[in-house]
Parts: C-alpha cells; sequence; structure tokens
C-alpha cells in the first residue's frame, strides 16, 4: 500500500471517527464542516481515497460512505 497524502489521511480519519461515534457515514456536508474545507475539496479526497480502495460510496446517495476492510486494518 502506498502512503496517502496527510489531507486524504485526515479525511479517512474524520469518517472513521464519525462513524464510530454516531453508527452512521457522514454527508459529505458534514465532512466538509469538520475539516473546514469546501465540499468539493472533500468530494476530491473521497474520490482519491475510493480510487485507492480505501473507501466505497454509492454516488448521489447520502450517508454512502464505507471503510474498506483495507481502511480499517491502517
Amino acid at each position: 500500500m502506498t502512503p496517502i497524502p496527510p489531507q486524504q489521511h485526515a479525511t479517512l480519519n474524520h469518517i472513521f471517527n464519525f462513524w464510530t461515534e454516531n453508527k452512521h457515514a457522514p454527508t459529505v456536508k458534514e465532512i466538509s464542516e469538520i475539516m473546514h474545507k469546501s465540499p468539493a475539496t472533500v468530494r476530491i479526497h473521497i474520490m482519491a481515497l475510493v480510487d485507492k480502495g480505501l473507501l466505497s460510496r454509492i454516488p448521489m446517495m447520502k450517508r454512502s460512505i464505507c471503510l474498506t476492510d483495507e481502511a480499517k486494518r491502517m
């Protein structure tokens, strides 16, 4: 596994923490508010993490972000 950039790692951590605390996935808006980043920037990080196999998601569906087994092992 190649290392991921710090902002992508932070995004992954925020998703994991939100899931742990709330028992459901965050929306892009919720992640952007937590990270103080624009929703567009968060979407870019999420798509990069999907491409790397660390997240899965159903486009255009709220709360569809899921950590893959690979991400859970990190």
